[in-house]
């Protein structure tokens, strides 16, 4: 079957970390949202009168995770917001329109925030900031 243009469901996206399992009852994944500065590079000899550029340093905004609070699933991320080590996650997204895999992140990240959440007639939920740690690796669907 050929690939196609198609859209990506979020159901089924899932966030390991190094080779482990998928981290279970997550309900949010926001984030790898890439960005660089810019670096001014007009002159006073510069035609036209628009002001000229080039890219500067690249980064990537914080990784936020939301979801149903699980201790065996999740303390994980408070020892390491603890230790202060970095680790290897993934963002996997499901096949679309064909392909046989889906896109994925790879890249190193740190905890740097965890917070539990609970209210009346819901259950305790949680969210969790991963800081991205130099260049992640973004894999195309086949």
């Amino acid at each position: 079957m050929p690939v196609v243009s198609a859209v990506t469901p979020s159901q089924g996206v899932t966030l390991k970390k190094a080779a482990g399992a998928a981290i279970a009852f997550l309900t949010s994944i926001d984030g790898l949202s890439l960005k660089a500065g810019t670096i001014d590079t007009t002159g006073l000899d510069t035609a036209g009168g628009y002001k000229t550029f080039i890219q500067g340093f690249r980064e990537v905004d914080d990784l936020s995770i939301s979801g149903s609070y699980s201790s065996f699933d999740h303390d994980i991320f408070i020892t390491d917001f603890n230790s202060g080590t970095s680790a290897q996650y993934t963002v996997q997204f499901p096949a679309a329109g064909g392909a046989a895999t889906g896109s994925k992140w790879v890249f190193t990240g740190i905890v740097t925030s965890f917070k539990h959440k609970a209210a009346v007639d819901n259950v305790v939920s949680f969210d969790v900031s991963i800081k991205v740690v130099g260049a992640p690796t973004f894999t195309a669907a086949v």
